[in-house]
């Protein structure tokens, strides 16, 4: 839901409530995109040296540290670095979560997989046209405000996927 929110509404943030021409716009978009790519690409080397663990949780709070201070402060240069960090944040979490699901002890990995991309790919659809409709009845910056607090979330919760440790020792 989150990268699908950030990929559909930064640019329009930028330009109808921080009034921003379309060259800061499109470096919100810009920044987000370059910061996600660079953290797929860097995400297995971090992944192993920190752990997904840590690596999903200290995402999870990137993200909503930055788009949190682009909604506080309101200024353009601001949130294009702002939207860059949210991508950096997002980068490895639904890596790590499929990875993590793999090891679910519970479930074929197949299956594992599968569901979570489900989820995902639900979450990408119906993000987007949420934070559209929120935005019409309270306003885009109030209806973004709620990524924020899903990428809260992800750093709260995010230890609560099955470790590989448990995965490999035999079910009760």
């Amino acid at each position: 839901l989150s990268e699908g929110a950030i990929a559909d509404w930064s640019a329009v943030y930028l330009s109808a409530d921080l009034g921003a021409g379309t060259t800061p716009a499109a470096a919100a978009f810009a920044a987000f995109s370059m910061m996600m790519a660079a953290g797929r690409f860097t995400g297995d080397r971090l992944v192993a040296r920190l752990g997904g663990d840590l690596v999903v949780r200290a995402g999870g709070a990137l993200a909503a540290f930055g788009l949190g201070l682009t909604l506080v402060i309101g200024n353009s240069v601001v949130a294009v670095i702002g939207f860059g960090l949210v991508g950096a944040g997002l980068a490895c979490v639904f890596p790590v979560v499929l990875s993590s699901a793999a090891r679910t002890p519970e479930l074929p990995p197949s299956a594992a997989i599968a569901a979570v991309c489900t989820i995902g790919y639900l979450g990408f659809l119906i993000g987007p046209p949420t934070i559209g409709g929120l935005a019409e009845l309270i306003g885009l910056p109030a209806a973004l405000g709620l990524v924020p607090l899903l990428c809260a979330l992800i750093a709260a919760l995010g230890s609560r996927a099955p470790r590989a440790e448990r995965a490999r020792s035999p079910s009760a």
